[in-house]
């Protein structure tokens, strides 16, 4: 299921509460990888009472089925209140992210470096806690020890570019860059 499609289904099951849908994370960055990516979207609605969620569901468990995570919910006031709390994931969002629908509710967002910080620190403890649980099952053999490093990059290079943010006001989207050669 394209993001395209998602949409028009949730302004099918929602037509008057859809506030906004955005697209964020790889395919917004541009490094989007054909059948091994997913889409990220971000959909804030009027309100997040059973009948606004019951009314989507649908929409939304077809794009999961399709691969996707299920988008993060939010409403206005709800996304302007958890910029204490999610500063890691609303500053990359605002600063790479497709609306695909009505407003650009991220683009104003402030967010204080303060909780910037504690939450990379945050999930930088808690990645290297899991990192380490998970090596005691590798059993220390090479090609499962490699296969955990695989899969744990993308955590580590969004927290790492969090980090980045402490320091630098731009800060690179890309997970890679690709070169010509």
């Amino acid at each position: 299921m394209t993001p395209e499609k998602l949409v028009k289904e949730l302004k099918q099951a929602c037509p008057a509460g859809l506030k906004s849908v955005i697209l964020y994370g790889s395919a917004a960055a541009g490094d989007r990888v054909e059948k091994k990516s997913d889409y990220n979207v971000l959909v804030v609605t009027e309100d997040l009472g059973l009948g606004t969620l019951n009314a989507i569901s649908k929409a939304v468990s077809a794009w999961a089925k399709a691969g996707n995570p299920a988008p993060m919910l939010f409403t206005k006031e709800r996304l302007a209140q958890a910029t204490d709390v999610f500063p890691i994931e609303l500053l990359d969002i605002r600063e790479c992210h497709t609306v695909l629908h009505g407003e650009d509710l991220v683009e104003g967002l402030e967010i204080d470096t303060k909780n910037l910080r504690l939450e990379i620190e945050h999930q930088l403890r808690g990645q290297l806690i899991r990192l380490r649980q998970s090596y005691l099952l590798t059993q220390g053999k090479p090609r499962a020890v490699a296969d955990l490093m695989t899969q744990s990059l993308s955590t580590f290079l969004v927290l790492f570019r969090a980090a980045l943010r402490l320091f630098e006001q731009e800060v690179p989207q890309k997970k890679w860059k690709l070169s010509k050669n």
